[in-house]
Order: C-alpha cells, then structure tokens, then sequence
C-alpha cells in the first residue's frame, strides 16, 4: 500500500512539473517583441519610427518616433486582404497610439505576400496620414539595446545619391 502511494505521489508530482514547463514555454512565446524599423522624408524632414509588437499581435506593442519615448499600442482590428488568383494577399493590423490612456492616432500596419511590410500612421491632431517604408539599414544595427541605428538609414542613402 505505501508503495502505490508514493508512485502515485511520484506521478502526480511529474504532471505538475509537466504542466508548469508548458505554462512557462506558452508565457515566453507571447511575451516575445518584434521591433522593426520604418521611415520615410516628409516635407524636407526625415521621420524615423521603431515598431515594436508581440508575437500575439492582440497584445499591442510600442511605438517610438526618432529615438524619443516609447508609446504603448493598443490593438484594434485586423483586415484580411484575399485577392483570390494574384500573388499580392495582404493583411493589415491596426493599433492605436496611446499616451496618458488618450488616443493620439493610430498606426496601420500592412504586410504584402512577397513585398516589404508598410506602415501608415494617421494622427488625429493634424488629420493626415505619413507612410513609412520599412528601413533595412537602421534595422541592421549592432548597437546592444538599441532596437534601429538610425545613422545607416536607408533613407540617408537614398539622399546621398539623389
């Protein structure tokens, strides 16, 4: 009898090891953040944005514009784009950018099959959209910590040789 309860122990004590690591592994995987790296010239001046969003994409993420602070990203929607016989699907997501728990505008961003991701930020302040392109070259930093070197650009590059 006291051998069946301690392997009834034993058992019950590797589930709720098993059950622990999976809840640990699930936790990692949607806490995980993609930062990515947008820009583009409007007016004369260049605007630089680092994206960050969760694996989840309902998670929101965070926006940070020419290194300043980082916003929260709250999400709102998603659009699926299903051009049936083209190779050009798309899918979009939108959040909204928060600062003190007020929408301040919101960021749309849009992934082609086959093409670059885009985003479009809309700001609620002046009512017009900016389109960013997605930066290679500040996504290719070596600087720990630091989600976008802005000084390799793709977008200074293109103005050297322009």
């Amino acid at each position: 009898m006291k051998n069946k309860l301690k392997h009834l122990a034993c058992f019950l004590i590797y589930l709720a090891s098993l059950s622990a690591n999976s809840q640990e592994n699930l936790i990692a995987e949607i806490d995980k953040i993609r930062a990515d790296c947008y820009s583009s010239k409007e007016n004369g001046e260049f605007i630089f944005i680092t994206l960050g969003l969760f694996n989840e994409e309902r998670l929101g993420g965070f926006i940070q514009h020419n290194n300043g602070p980082a916003f929260r990203l709250k999400y709102l929607y998603p659009e699926y784009i299903d051009m049936t016989g083209s190779n050009n699907d798309s899918q979009s997501l939108t959040y909204a950018e928060m600062m003190n728990n007020k929408m301040t505008g919101y960021y749309t961003y849009t992934w082609y099959r086959g093409d670059s991701p885009m985003l479009k930020y809309h700001s609620k302040k002046k009512n017009k959209p900016y389109f960013l392109r997605f930066d290679s070259g500040a996504d290719d930093s070596k600087i720990p910590y630091v989600a976008c070197d802005w000084s390799k650009s793709s977008r200074l590059s293109e103005e050297e040789n322009n």
